[in-house]
């Protein structure tokens, strides 16, 4: 089939816009072979919008072209030709430079697709061409809602509980698959090319960019500017968002929904919400958690992740409560609508026609929910009045949802009833077309924006469905009941439930007798693989924690190890230190013992010539006194001899007794001074000093000892 040109032009139109902000110049992609087809042609506003109807499948209004045509005049598509006051425009032929996205690239992603999607067609026994399934993803891309399955109603789990076996497909014919199965497999495929981060992904978020915006600025009569305020509206915003933005909705919705609350707070909007949908909100919140309570099987985008996030419930149990505080929180104000008011507008809409509403809208997963779209849309109508908004701008309030067929059916409804002209602004759009206003007037979002909200509608088409999963349980009570038990253990396991979904294309009528027994064998091996895949992690886990603690004992050797040798290095580092310091100071000590040995000697020596000499003139002393003595004895030669030898004998002994027992002897001290004043010549003489410093001759004991100054102090007691 080949990749179509609609597609390129498409991701052309995103990327054109985004570097110029300029609508015109965005559209080029589009419009280029649309003027060159009728090249030298008059530009007709009907032809062109009708040209844009087929080729896009986009919706136009004459009134748009015509307000188009100056700027594409500028731009080089159209020639502008002047007759007086009146100004005709005629096509030229266009060419365009290449696109930023290849069409190798856009095959390359159609075949990825086809070798994704046929396994699980094979599954289920479906037989469809490539080409359906090329034309499939392009639809798809260029509208990625998948609304035919998040707005699908659970019939066969709202039923009755008696068995009824499904009808037998014919073995011969398997049937072809049905848009909702493309749906499945087209947000399958997305969601697989999101987990692994593949580059395909950014062609199909350019792709289905420039889808965006060239559904704004086509679809109405009046298409936002580049810059233009929205200031003076109110943006109500549907329940489903809402939960999102709080954290109790979609599996990885929250950040767009915040994202969008940013941009319309950006944009000079006020972002508001009904108390009919905040008690909508508390019912899906409570019934939820009603079913979480009595242990019953959990459906629905909070219900899905309860199942394996308990956390979630106290979560969610919290802010019943508190709803509009944490509505608050998000910027969101509570409108005032009361019954009062709606009796009161309810001439601008009718309450019959809010009952022809509801059963225009179609089928829903609950009735609840149905009836509260319709009267939120209708109280937007009664609120605009007779107000007649043909723009965004002029609107005063609008109801925003993701339910694409709402907004569609709404349209519709007020057109065939003549309840609304054409080119009325209509009370409900989807979030994907406020997407698109909020890039074109603030500049924000862009494929950020478009990439979050892709992710979330694939999240919503692919959650686990409670009518398949009843059916399976209707389906092994009736054939296989020993089964049913198992069955019911198996779907609190995530990747098993999300298998059911793969194995049915989320389709409980894919369910039959004859496959019945293979699907619950592929879930129970599913679900076994991802027990041994636990295991083997944790395994793996086990064997990493060993390797990392064996690791650490090793290291922990290897430094006790490097500690130990650096211990033993320093300790003879130490050794030989104080061996060396060993040895200087023996030496020292050696050198020291043989001076003071020296100095001893020299002492003793100097000091005995001292005390010889010192005894010398103590006798020449004695002597004179005794010759004096016998001088003075008389005449006699006998006298004085016996005189002066006792004098001397008496003195002299009188001397020694008294140099013993004398406390304070002048004669001892007089010696003593010449001792060591030979004893310090010496020292002096030998250059020895620090002898003489630290150590003091004891005559009494004939050694050297240290003086009282050197020796080491007495510690006191405690």
């Amino acid at each position: 089939m080949g990749v179509p040109r609609t597609l390129i032009a498409f991701a052309y139109v995103a990327d054109q816009f985004a570097r110029t902000n300029d609508i015109a110049a965005g559209l080029i992609p589009l419009f280029a072979p649309l003027i060159s087809a009728r090249a030298s042609k008059p530009f007709e506003p009907n032809q062109f919008a009708s040209d844009v109807k087929q080729h896009y499948d986009l919706d136009m209004h004459p009134y748009v072209a015509e307000e188009l045509a100056p700027a594409m005049a500028r731009h080089g598509y159209l020639d502008m030709h002047r007759v007086g006051s009146v100004v005709h425009y005629v096509n030229r032929t266009i060419s365009l430079p290449e696109p930023p996205v290849s069409e190798g690239q856009l095959q390359d992603l159609v075949e990825r697709f086809i070798a994704f999607a046929t396994p699980f067609l094979d599954k289920t026994g479906l037989s469809v061409d490539k080409a359906v399934l090329e034309t499939a993803l392009f639809d798809r891309l260029i509208r990625p809602d998948f609304m035919s399955l998040v707005l699908r109603p659970d019939s066969e789990a709202a039923g009755l509980r008696t068995i009824q076996l499904p009808k037998d497909r014919a073995a011969s014919a398997p049937p072809p698959g049905n848009e909702e199965h493309y749906d499945y497999l087209v947000a399958r495929f997305i969601l697989s090319l999101h987990e692994k981060s593949a580059p395909q992904l950014n062609a199909l978020v350019a792709a289905t960019s420039g889808a965006l915006v060239a559904e704004v600025v086509l679809d109405l009569q009046h298409p936002p500017k580049p810059g233009e305020s929205l200031a003076g509206i109110n943006v109500a915003i549907d329940s489903p968002l809402l939960l999102d933005a709080l954290g109790v909705g979609l599996d990885g919705a929250q950040e767009y929904a915040r994202q969008l609350l940013v941009l319309v707070v950006k944009a000079g909007a006020k972002p508001v919400v009904f108390d009919a949908t905040i008690e909508e909100m508390r019912r899906v919140v409570s019934s939820t958690l009603q079913a979480y309570d009595g242990r019953q099987f959990l459906h629905g985008p909070l219900g899905v992740r309860m199942r394996g996030d308990a956390a979630l419930a106290a979560y969610a149990r919290a802010i019943l409560g508190t709803l509009p505080e944490d509505l608050a929180r998000l910027g969101i104000e509570r409108y005032n609508f009361s019954n009062i008011d709606r009796a009161a507008r309810s001439k601008f809409f009718l309450p019959k026609f809010e009952d022809n509403l509801a059963q225009h809208i179609g089928d829903y997963p609950t009735e609840a929910a149905r009836l509260h779209d319709a009267r939120v849309v209708s109280d937007v109508l009664r609120i605009r009045g007779g107000a007649k908004p043909q723009g965004l701008r002029g609107a005063e309030i609008v109801f925003v949802t993701r339910n694409t067929r709402l907004a569609k059916l709404t349209r519709r409804y007020l057109n065939e009833a003549a309840l609304a002209a054409r080119d009325y602004f209509p009370p409900c759009i989807t979030d994907r077309y406020l997407a698109g206003v909020l890039w074109i007037t603030t500049g924000g979002g862009g494929d950020t924006l478009s990439r979050l909200r892709l992710i979330s509608n694939c999240s919503a088409a692919t959650m686990p469905r409670r009518d398949v999963v009843t059916r399976m349980h209707r389906v092994l009570e009736g054939m296989k009941p020993e089964l049913v038990e198992r069955f019911n253990a198996l779907m609190t396991n995530e990747r098993a439930e999300h298998f059911l979904m793969d194995r049915t294309l989320s389709d409980a009528t894919l369910i039959t007798q004859q496959n019945y027994e293979e699907i619950y064998r592929d879930i129970e091996e599913v679900a076994a693989e991802r027990v041994r895949r636990r295991k083997d992690a944790e395994l793996e886990a086990m064997r990493a924690q060993h390797a990392r603690t064996v690791e650490q004992q090793q290291s922990q050797i290897i430094e006790e190890s490097a500690r130990a040798v650096r211990l033993e290095v320093e300790l003879r580092e130490r050794d030989l230190s104080a061996r060396e310091a060993h040895r200087q100071a023996q030496e020292a000590a050696d050198r020291l013992s043989e001076s003071e040995r020296r100095w001893a000697t020299a002492c003793m020596r100097a000091g005995g010539r001292a005390g010889l000499f010192a005894w010398l003139v103590v006798v020449m002393g004695i002597g004179l006194l005794s010759g004096g003595a016998a001088a003075l004895a008389g005449s006699s030669a006998e006298a004085r001899v016996i005189t002066g030898v006792v004098t001397f004998f008496g003195v002299f002994c009188g001397l020694l007794i008294g140099n013993k027992y004398w406390p304070s002897n002048p004669l001892e001290g007089w010696i003593e001074g010449r001792r060591q004043q030979a004893c310090d010549q010496f020292a002096y003489d030998h250059g020895i000093q620090d002898i003489v410093e630290k150590f003091a001759f004891d005559w009494s004991l004939r050694e050297a000892r240290l003086k009282p100054s050197e020796l080491p102090a007495k510690s006191g007691s405690v």
